[in-house]
Order: C-alpha cells, then sequence, then structure tokens
C-alpha cells in the first residue's frame, strides 16, 4: 500500500500547502512540504469496528476513520484533512478491509500492524 499512502501524503501536503498562513510582508516561493504520515491496525477484541490509525507529522496530529465509511471516530487530527482522508479509505476500502480482517484473525492480542509509513 505504499503507493496508495503516498497518494495521502501527497494530498494532505496540498492541503497543508494551501491553507498556510503567509505573512504578507515577506516573498514566499511555495512548495510542498512531505510531512510524515503512517497508517496502522491494532489488534483488539474490544473494537468491533474496523477502522485505522492515522499519524501525520509525527506524534502531533493522529486520529481514527472508520474503514466502513471514512468518518472520523476520534482524535486531534486538523478537520481540514477530514475529506481526503475520507476518500482514500473509501478509494482503498477492500484492501483496508482484508487487511482489517487478517489483522484481528491472529493470535497475538498485542498485535500492532503499520500498514504504510512515509
Amino acid at each position: 500500500m505504499t503507493e496508495e499512502l503516498k497518494k495521502l501524503q501527497d494530498d494532505m501536503a496540498l492541503i497543508d500547502l494551501l491553507t498556510r498562513n503567509i505573512d504578507s510582508s515577506m516573498i514566499e516561493v511555495l512548495l510542498k512540504k512531505m510531512l510524515p504520515i503512517q497508517i496502522r491496525m491494532e489488534q483488539d477484541n474490544n473494537h468491533s469496528m474496523p477502522h485505522v490509525h492515522i499519524t501525520y507529522n509525527k506524534d502531533y496530529h493522529t486520529a481514527s476513520y472508520s474503514i466502513e465509511d471514512g468518518e472520523r471516530i476520534v482524535g486531534n487530527l486538523k478537520n481540514k484533512y477530514d475529506k481526503v482522508v475520507k476518500s482514500w479509505i473509501t478509494a482503498n476500502h477492500k484492501k483496508l478491509l482484508q487487511i482489517w480482517v487478517e489483522v484481528q484473525a491472529g493470535d497475538n492480542n498485542a498485535y500492532d500492524i503499520s500498514i504504510g509509513q512515509l
């Protein structure tokens, strides 16, 4: 899922570029800054809803999203990213659901899978 994750990272970087604060007294060169992103799942028998954990810009912004509909469950990731995250989850629904089933079928309760990290 590396290519899929690169697409999400690029979309989030574009949002950062378009929503940044601009100091009108300075000349700026417009660049997209690719910040670290991680998508992971955990095996937990208490969590029946398929979901992913998304960490963007290291540990600063993290949220959980439903695999079923892409809606945010909980977290402090800025709302401006919700639309692209939902779109990414929708586009990769089948793969994510397959990974979820495999993760939940594992024997080790501490199992944690990093789907991708850039």
